[in-house]
């Protein structure tokens, strides 16, 4: 009778070993699924939020893509703008240069033109003192043959 209850007890003590065992082999599991169930959610979320982050990239690819393409136009732009500005600096300067070597040529002829109108107005008052002299000499000759001839 001993053995038999040493048996039952041995049963009972394995039984309650089984269902403690069993029973924290449950929770486990339920833990388990609770933290592979958290997990799929956050892998959830990170596959969403790469999907949001990839077509972000995407457009903000794009616009910097648009943006370079601005600002390599606006340069070129700015280089042939600062070409022409200086080519037409420099067609400017040319102009200017002639222009000086044509004032001056035109001052060298005013100053000739200028000598040749004094010169000019000196020859013009001795011819008049020469005319004024010769009508003189005409009048007194005209009025020494009148009184001759009377």
């Amino acid at each position: 009778h001993m053995e038999s209850m040493r048996h039952k007890q041995g049963r009972v003590d394995s039984e309650e070993r089984e269902r403690l065992s069993t029973g924290g082999f449950v929770e486990r599991e339920m833990r388990y699924t609770k933290e592979i169930r958290s997990l799929e959610e956050g892998l959830q979320r990170t596959v969403a939020d790469k999907e949001q982050l990839t077509k972000e990239i995407a457009l903000l690819t794009g616009e910097l893509k648009r943006l370079n393409d601005e600002s390599a136009m606006a340069v070129r732009e700015s280089v042939a703008f600062q070409e022409a500005a200086h080519s037409q600096e420099e067609q400017l300067r040319q102009e200017l240069r002639d222009i000086m070597t044509e004032k001056r040529g035109l001052q060298d002829q005013l100053a000739v033109s200028k000598k040749d109108l004094e010169m000019l107005g000196q020859e013009n008052t001795r011819l008049r003192v020469h005319v004024k002299s010769f009508q003189r000499d005409v009048s007194e000759i005209l009025s020494m043959y009148s009184a001759t001839s009377e």
